[in-house]
């Protein structure tokens, strides 16, 4: 069977990675890599059942599994800082790599990433070091923030490389590009194979777990206080993160047509955001309004002049207005809402390549009111 040697299952994404990976009867080994935790307090398997637990499912059978080997480890380190022994058992075993770990943090300038492209690099060289005939196949999970400089509302964008100036943004967005570059160029010059799977909105999963500092679940939050919650007619195409955990270990035996082939990770059924933001709104028992006065509403509700930082509003306003804390992020989607591309100002991408090479993410159902009720369960829940 397949070894698969996957980083960043303590997350979101990467939970419900291990989970189907377990499950999936052409894995018969997983090598699961996390970094220590800052504290050092934490066992790794101690956070991996917390974060399991959290997104409801059976823990104990996922790391009782005989498949599971969770290992502390750094990739940017020399041998990602584990022993001997079981890094040769890795060179030896490996076939597939899902490179998921990357830290999430739009305030960050492109150097502070400077670790995790040498986390990468050294992922390359594992893979081109490998004692198997053919190296393993590195699936990197970038994202389609890399669109940043696209204006927003861009319809159907291709799932192929992009200029630099694109990318220009946060740091976060820069240093995908970079990765997504690094990898193009190391497949061009080895015998390397990759997949770039550019990730877009993840919904919550199978209980409905949707992490409340994310943009979505502050808006809905805010929407109590602010009185009212943004229509838009245009589309989302947001994936349940359990459906692209599915789909990316389906991208993994993609048959490489290119030495290294990007795909989308976006929903192939759109759903109408306004569709889903009656059914928010009702249970809040609060009305609709147009994207540009929610905005309005929400920096009146902070009582902050739009055009000054420096007024920050106070940590308990910001506890019951969580979008407050993305205003700049709410005003750039605002200037680049527009009659085309998605709804609230975010661009259209192309899925022909993923939907090809996934049978789960070309069956998936659209997101529907049973979605939306279960992120309303979970979030009235934590």
């Amino acid at each position: 069977g397949d070894v698969v040697l996957v980083t960043g299952t303590t997350g979101a994404l990467g939970s419900y990675l291990l989970a189907e990976l377990v499950s999936n009867p052409e894995v018969s080994r997983i090598y699961a890599l996390n970094r220590p935790h800052s504290s050092h307090l934490w066992e790794l398997e101690k956070r991996q059942e917390k974060s399991l637990l959290e997104k409801g499912m059976e823990a104990n059978s996922i790391l009782g599994s005989d498949k599971v080997k969770l290992l502390e480890a750094d990739v940017a380190l020399p041998r990602f800082g584990l022993g001997d022994e079981v890094y040769k058992a890795m060179r030896s075993s490996v076939t597939h790599i899902i490179h998921n770990a990357w830290p999430v943090n739009f305030t960050l300038a492109l150097a502070s990433f400077d670790t995790n492209i040498k986390g990468l690099r050294n992922l390359i060289d594992f893979a081109l070091m490998s004692f198997l005939p053919c190296p393993p196949k590195l699936l990197f999970t970038s994202s389609s923030t890399v669109f940043q400089s696209e204006p927003m509302a861009a319809q159907f964008l291709p799932e192929a490389p992009i200029s630099p100036e694109v990318a220009i943004g946060p740091g976060y967005t820069e240093a995908k590009w970079v990765a997504e570059e690094v990898l193009l160029q190391a497949t061009k010059r080895s015998k390397l194979m990759a997949v770039i799977v550019r990730v877009a909105q993840l919904s919550g999963g199978l209980n409905g777990a949707w992490k409340t500092a994310e943009w979505v679940p502050a808006l809905v939050q805010s929407g109590r206080i602010c009185g009212c919650l943004p229509a838009d007619e245009k589309n989302v195409d947001w994936v349940p993160v359990h459906i692209a955990a599915k789909s990316l270990i389906d991208f993994r035996t993609c048959d490489n047509q290119q030495s290294c082939t990007i795909v989308h990770l976006v929903h192939p059924r759109p759903t109408s955001w306004s569709s889903l933001a009656r059914i928010l709104a009702s249970d809040l028992s609060i009305p609709l309004v147009p994207f540009v006065d929610w905005l309005t509403k929400l920096e009146q509700c902070g009582k902050i002049d739009p055009g000054t930082t420096d007024n920050q509003p106070g940590v308990k306003l910001v506890r019951a207005l969580p979008a407050l804390r993305m205003l700049s992020f709410f005003r750039f989607a605002l200037e680049n809402a527009g009659e085309s591309g998605n709804a609230l100002g975010f661009p259209s991408l192309l899925f022909d390549e993923a939907v090809r090479l996934s049978t789960t993410l070309s069956d998936t159902p659209p997101l529907g009111e049973s979605d939306a009720r279960m992120w309303l369960k979970y979030w009235r829940s934590v």
